[in-house]
């Protein structure tokens, strides 16, 4: 009997031995938790690269849109969804750039708006969104209140705005940093 009192004592010490090495006890992490403290933020790194929410879906299931000649327009959006969190769509909104490039510059397809979206979605860009009318960009202007009556006879933005100049002076053409970056992505793609 005393033998077998031993032998269940030291099995006992030796799984305390090993669930405090490995989950840790007052000042020791342990080996598990640093390492499923690892997978999680791992998990939500690759999610963020790759266009995904924190549940690992596609950003764009938490939309609904069409296309138009006008862009991409909204027709309902998940509440508290990725597109909801970051941009704040609303249903309705035309979504007309996406980063730098324009809805009609990647073909104008379902697909291919989907793509740039949750590419997009991964990296820091505004999207120019028409909401009301009114031309606001997104997520930076995303609380801004938007009047009905948007200013519908403000002409459109040019790709060269002109500079106010001094009498007997011709204006100054200053570009568009988004045209210039687009005329150069075309100039080498034209090489």
């Amino acid at each position: 009997m005393r033998g077998a009192g031993i032998g269940l004592i030291g099995l006992l010490l030796a799984g305390g031995i090993i669930f405090y090495m490995m989950w840790g006890g007052s000042g020791n992490p342990g080996y598990v938790r640093p390492a499923l403290e690892a997978k999680r933020d791992a998990e939500v790194m690759t999610n963020a690269v790759s266009g995904r929410d924190e549940k690992g879906a596609a950003v764009t299931e938490s939309i609904t849109y069409e296309m138009s000649n006008k862009g991409a327009v909204v027709k309902t959006v998940v509440a508290g969804g990725a597109m909801d969190k970051k941009y704040g769509l609303k249903p309705g909104d035309v979504i007309t750039e996406i980063g730098p490039l324009g809805v009609d510059q990647f073909g104008g397809s379902q697909g291919s708006a989907g793509e740039f979206m949750q590419a997009s979605y991964a990296r820091p860009e505004s999207w120019t969104v028409l909401r009301g009318g009114q031309k606001i960009r997104l997520p930076e202007e995303r609380d801004t209140p938007v009047s009905n009556t948007a200013a519908s006879n403000t002409p459109a933005p040019t790709a060269a705005t002109q500079e106010p100049a001094a009498p007997g002076v011709a204006p100054v053409q200053r570009m568009n940093p988004k045209k210039q970056a687009l005329d150069v992505v075309k100039q080498i793609e034209q090489h």
